[in-house]
């Protein structure tokens, strides 16, 4: 059980929502954005109120007023940062800084007809599989009849008719016919039964009118030259067709009457808007936290100051802790950055700008004074912290982090003198808890600053109290034992 926003949370669980619920919810509340033009920006390269790029979104860098509206009273009279703190006379709400409010969504909607909604739908293909790699889901809603029209079968869906009775149903036809698909394919696909159930008890979330799209924010996007349209991110084209082929539709729908041509026409639009809600929720759902992805790259990924990547090499020779090392000289200056910048100012009487630069300078040649702030860094972290460290408290971090040693707490204990000496000397029994071995391999190097923190990592990630005992039975732990090299000269010396 854990406590959030002063909740008691005894478990979590993922709901599958109802899409046409939620537009009808974000129109109601006023953080609906509706998107009927595919084109984000205009011949000005201006952003599209209505286009995917719409500023109802937020602002970015290539607005003319970027986050002006961060900073604005409640009702946006005042906007700006110039009237931070000042009360507005409309609505009497002082100025100050927003977030962006990433709960305003934009929403393709189609006036008259529904598609899956793409949860339900990327369960649905899953469940009935495919023939010969093509996706039975969409032989289904693949069309050429209408209304008694005679079906264009190929010898291949002939054969497969007795398997798969709906083969080109079209979406229609299986809006209408939802349940009886389902009840078919439950009691001829036994391996499938519980899918297909958990699909029959959310029939009613199934069908929607309306495509959520999610803030610009999260996937911005910069006009082309010369009024050409430069598309860097994936989801934003997928975006951009399903609001073209929506419109397509919606066109339709507008006409008198539509008879069984306009309506196999539609159903053969809807198909396609089908096929390319599948693609967004695939480059949603995979291409995100992939590691190129959003997540990985912005949230999880990307650059981290006071860190740094060594090839690591055994402590041969050297007495070294199971929660000590020994980094390079470039390592160190980057990693205890602010604390030399500091001493030297005091030190030699200087500015900080000037120390900055003795710094730089440092990153390139070997300084003998930088070397003796650094040595002196080690003892002074030591004597500061009442020796609970024996030197400065670092996280190294051994990737893909899949196993339990792939963090280790450790405390960088002396610095190598050779500024092109970038490795990582470590003991040699921790590497068989973070899977790592002495052929190259590399370690990251995390700076740890706070105290608390460290004294929290040193209590659960030193090697020392951590991984010398099994977490499994409680016995001596085979991964931290003597490496081969090792137990071969102590026994070539016991035998001397």
């Amino acid at each position: 059980m854990s406590i959030v926003n002063g909740i008691n949370v005894h478990s979590i669980s993922v709901d599958k929502l109802d899409l046409e619920e939620e537009f009808y919810n974000d129109c109601r509340l006023g953080r609906a954005v509706i998107i009927d033009d595919p084109e984000a920006f205009d011949k000005k390269n201006q952003k599209n109120p209505r286009g995917l790029q719409s500023e109802k979104f937020g602002s970015d860098f290539g607005d003319d007023n970027a986050f002006k509206e961060r900073y604005s009273c409640m009702c946006g009279s005042l906007m700006g940062k110039y009237y931070s703190g000042q009360v507005c006379p409309q609505c009497g709400t002082m100025v100050q800084y927003n977030t962006v409010d990433l709960t305003i969504f934009g929403w393709i909607k189609l006036k008259k007809f529904k598609v899956m909604s793409p949860i339900f739908a990327a369960k649905l293909v899953e469940a009935l599989g495919k023939v010969d790699g093509e996706s039975v889901f969409n032989m289904i809603i693949k069309t050429t009849i209408y209304d008694g029209d005679t079906p264009e079968y190929t010898d291949k869906e002939l054969s497969l008719l007795k398997k798969h009775p709906f083969i080109q149903k079209g979406m229609i036809w299986l809006y209408n016919n939802t349940e009886e698909v389902l009840d078919f394919y439950i009691k001829n696909k036994p391996g499938k039964k519980e899918l297909l159930l958990e699909l029959k008890n959310d029939i009613r979330k199934m069908w929607t009118s309306a495509i959520p799209v999610f803030s610009s924010v999260l996937r911005p996007e910069l006009p082309g030259e010369k009024g050409g349209k430069n598309y860097k991110l994936p989801i934003n084209t997928s975006y951009r067709t399903i609001c073209r082929t929506f419109n397509i539709i919606n066109n339709y729908v507008e006409t008198d009457q539509l008879d069984s041509y306009n309506l196999k026409t539609i159903d053969k639009y809807l198909a396609s808007a089908q096929k390319e809600i599948l693609t967004a929720f695939n480059i949603i759902y995979n291409d995100l936290p992939d590691k190129t992805g959003l997540i990985y790259a912005n949230v999880l990924g990307g650059r981290y100051n006071f860190s740094a990547r060594n090839i690591i090499v055994p402590d041969s020779g050297v007495l070294l802790r199971s929660d000590e090392c020994i980094v390079g000289y470039s390592t160190f200056l980057e990693l205890c950055r602010f604390e030399i910048i500091n001493i030297y100012v005091k030190t030699h009487n200087v500015t900080p700008y000037q120390a900055n630069l003795a710094w730089k300078r440092a990153t390139n040649h070997f300084d003998s004074d930088i070397y003796k702030i650094m040595k002196h860094v080690i003892a002074l972290f030591k004597y500061e912290s009442n020796n609970y460290f024996s030197g400065v408290p670092v996280l190294l971090n051994r990737n893909p982090s899949i196993n339990y040693g792939s963090f280790i707490f450790s405390n960088i204990v002396d610095i190598k003198k050779d500024i092109n000496d970038k490795t990582l000397t470590i003991p040699t029994h921790i590497i068989g808890p973070a899977n790592a071995d002495f052929d190259g391999d590399l370690m990251n190097i995390f700076r740890i600053f706070s105290n608390d923190l460290a004294k929290k990592f040193d209590k659960t990630l030193n090697p020392r109290k951590n991984f010398s005992i099994s977490r499994m039975d409680g016995k001596s732990e085979p991964s931290t034992a003597p490496i081969k090299d090792e137990v071969v000269l102590m026994y070539e010396f016991a035998n001397i």
